[in-house]
């Protein structure tokens, strides 16, 4: 919501907004004054990888949850590439977890692959998406809209939730990734799982494993579970940079920046 400087000092308009606010407030949400309508935000976690680069080295470690195809709107591929960085990726659609594996052919020397679904729950479960039949699964961003929630995956898709198919994945959670390949002292967590990132966090035991970044997608997250992901963040000793209208929120460690 953006308003001129002119209808701004309209005094009229003062007692609304408050009112606005307060009443927004109560739902999660929050009416703050913007520069203006497209402003472009900083790069927080481009800038944060570069800082990361700069004061622990180029042998960084990393785990990517919801690494789709690896080329993909994938905010990590430049720099697995470009510094030779060792993790896993994991991604449970197996026909895109395929693609994967063949866009980083070569480098299995320091990648690792992960056909599964992070859940707390140790049973395989449903993934719900778009069938091969429809005309729509042949763009790259459907195959990356994956999700075990069929109503919202279907919303996002913007099909009837009969019209999507199930896939049954097996589990992993992230405490034991990080054992089965050794990342002790992990860097940085990517996660990117259409509304399941609070699920997936809650997977990693934060008072052993600390990555020193943590990225996580809140667009599809309802207030409530937002608020309770950074408190619980806050509580294990990180710091968050909400994205707001941004897709994405990122976690910094505490002892992130050294003095």
């Amino acid at each position: 919501m953006v308003f001129s400087q002119e209808v701004l000092h309209n005094n009229l308009l003062y007692p609304m907004l408050r009112g606005l606010r307060g009443a927004t407030r109560r739902f999660g949400f929050e009416i703050r004054k913007a520069p203006f309508a497209n402003f472009e935000s900083v790069p927080v976690f481009d800038l944060a990888l570069h800082y990361l680069l700069a004061t622990r080295g180029t042998e960084l470690t990393f785990i990517e949850v919801g690494a789709n195809d690896g080329e993909f709107n994938d905010p990590l591929r430049e720099y697995i590439v470009k510094f030779r960085w060792r993790g896993v990726l994991i991604e449970p659609q197996p026909d895109v977890f395929e693609r994967l594996k063949l866009n980083y052919t070569g480098q299995n020397d320091r990648l690792s692959f992960e056909n599964v679904a992070i859940s707390t729950d140790t049973a395989p479960i449903a993934l719900y998406r778009l069938p091969d039949s429809f005309p729509l699964s042949r763009q790259k961003f459907a195959a990356a809209v994956a999700s075990s929630n069929q109503s919202q995956t279907a919303r996002l898709l913007r099909v009837k939730p009969h019209q999507l198919e199930k896939v049954v994945v097996p589990t992993a959670q992230l405490d034991d990734i990080i054992v089965k390949h050794h990342l002790a002292g992990l860097h940085i967590l990517q996660i990117d799982t259409e509304g399941l990132d609070w699920e997936v966090l809650q997977t990693l035991d934060l008072t052993k494993n600390r990555p020193l970044l943590i990225r996580y997608e809140h667009g599809h997250l309802s207030s409530q579970v937002i608020g309770a992901m950074t408190q619980h963040l806050n509580a294990h000793g990180y710091l968050v940079n909400f994205g707001g209208l941004e897709a994405d929120s990122v976690a910094l460690r505490r002892d992130f920046i050294k003095v």
